[in-house]
């Protein structure tokens, strides 16, 4: 039981890896590993301090425990499961009319991950479902106005939009009302998110996409291949 604070900590360091490639600084991870004792303590448990080296030894042994079978989540497989679960819910119906935003939805993760690595606030997921919201409009399956915020004015909306898919012209979606509607809520279903994340993470992932195009200096209708 005297190696339970710095397993704990250990098992959190490892899935913050997983999730954002990052580390978890020395100080907050030993104190985490400092409160965990406390309230040991505070239960009967007779337990020494923890030390960096005892947490750093638990990473070692969980990584060499787990060996293979430690999947690291990033932006593309995100983007994969959710594109996956939106043709489950859909019957499969749009799978031929996406295969043009399904490449680009890929450039574009590509020029996120090389452009804008991960971290606290990029989240893979979160970047993942925007890029299958604005794929879903590239498609034509889905229009634009849906995504927006509230806050946003359909002006500054339509400009984000052409700006981060280095697009001169709008696009319109094909799709009659009760359609795109379906689609809509299968893409919401798909990320298990409500419309008001799902227009968050739609508006944060083209600004990242846009603030990626204007460091790369490219034009519109100009494809950018990492």
């Amino acid at each position: 039981i005297g190696g339970l604070p710095a397993a704990c900590v250990a098992v959190a360091q490892v899935l913050r890896k997983i999730e954002s490639g990052k580390s978890v600084s020395k100080s907050l991870r030993l104190d985490a590993a400092d409160r965990i004792c406390t309230a040991m303590r505070m239960c009967g448990c007779h337990l020494p301090d923890v030390l960096l080296q005892d947490v750093q030894e638990k990473e070692q042994s969980l990584l060499r425990c787990l060996g293979g079978q430690v999947t690291t989540v990033s932006l593309e497989s995100w983007l994969s499961l959710l594109e996956a679960r939106f043709h489950v819910l859909t019957a499969d119906f749009y799978v031929e009319l996406m295969i043009e935003a399904a490449d680009r939805m890929r450039d574009q993760a590509r020029v996120l991950v090389h452009w804008m690595p991960a971290d606290g606030h990029r989240r893979p997921q979160h970047l993942a479902t925007g890029l299958l919201g604005t794929g879903l409009v590239c498609a034509k399956l889905l229009p634009l106005e849906p995504l927006r915020p509230q806050h946003v004015t359909q002006d500054a909306w339509g400009q984000l939009f052409r700006e981060s898919q280095l697009l001169e012209d709008m696009l319109a979606c094909t799709l009659q009302p009760w359609l795109w509607r379906q689609v809509l809520e299968s893409l919401a279903t798909a990320a298990n998110i409500s419309m008001d994340q799902l227009q968050q993470d739609c508006t944060f992932t083209m600004e990242c996409l846009r603030t990626a195009m204007d460091d790369a200096k490219l034009k519109p209708n100009q494809a950018y291949k990492p």
